[in-house]
C-alpha cells in the first residue's frame, strides 16, 4: 500500500479533502442553480488547502477513492475503507479485494448521522420517498462493492494490465 489516506471535513462551505502525502483531492459542492448536482474536484498541493478551515475525521482507514454518485439532489463520496492484499503483480504492484466502503454526502448535512457515524437506517427519516431511495441506493452499492468481486490497485493500472495479458493470449493463440 502507498501513504495513509486522511480524510477531512470542512463545515461551509462544505467540503472533504483526502490528503496523501503532500497533495490533496478537495471535494466541494457546486450550487450552480442547474437541475443537475454538481461537484468541483480539486487535485492541488496540501499547502495551497486552507488547513486551519478543515478537521480531521477519524473514520475507519481509507484505501481509495472510488469516486462520486448523485442520488436524487445529494451526491455522495465512496471510498475504500477495508481491502485486503490478494496478488502480487510485479514487484511493487499489488491488487487488493474491496470488503468495505462508505458514502459521504457532500452537499447535505442530513446524512451525517446515519453515514458519517455508521450506516444506521433506524436514523433516517422513512417517509420521504427520496431519502428511502437513497438509503437503499447507498446500502445496494455497499453490498455490491464489497461482495469480494471488486479490486483495486494503488500501484498499478489493472484494466490495462488485465487487457493486455488478453491481447498477448489472442496472439499467442493464433
Amino acid at each position: 500500500m502507498t501513504d495513509a489516506i486522511c480524510f477531512y471535513f470542512q463545515e461551509r462551505p462544505r467540503s472533504f479533502a483526502l490528503r496523501a502525502g503532500d497533495y490533496a483531492l478537495v471535494f466541494l459542492y457546486s450550487d450552480d442553480e442547474e437541475l443537475v448536482p454538481r461537484c468541483i474536484v480539486e487535485f492541488c498541493p496540501w499547502q495551497d488547502v486552507k488547513e486551519d478551515k478543515f478537521r480531521q475525521l477519524t473514520p475507519p482507514p481509507i484505501y481509495g477513492c472510488l469516486g462520486l454518485i448523485n442520488s436524487g439532489e445529494d451526491v455522495f463520496l465512496c471510498l475504500i475503507t477495508g481491502c485486503s492484499k490478494t496478488a502480487v503483480i510485479r514487484k511493487g504492484e499489488t491488487a487488493n479485494k474491496i470488503f468495505a466502503v462508505e458514502f459521504y454526502c457532500i452537499n447535505n448535512s442530513k446524512w451525517d448521522n446515519s453515514i458519517l457515524g455508521g450506516y444506521d437506517v433506524d436514523q433516517i427519516n422513512l417517509e420521504a420517498n427520496i431519502e428511502i431511495e437513497t438509503e437503499q441506493l447507498c446500502s445496494s452499492l455497499q453490498r455490491l462493492l464489497t461482495d469480494g468481486t471488486f479490486y483495486f490497485s494503488a500501484d498499478c493500472d489493472l484494466t490495462t494490465k488485465l487487457q493486455s495479458r488478453e491481447d498477448l493470449d489472442d496472439l499467442i493463440k493464433n
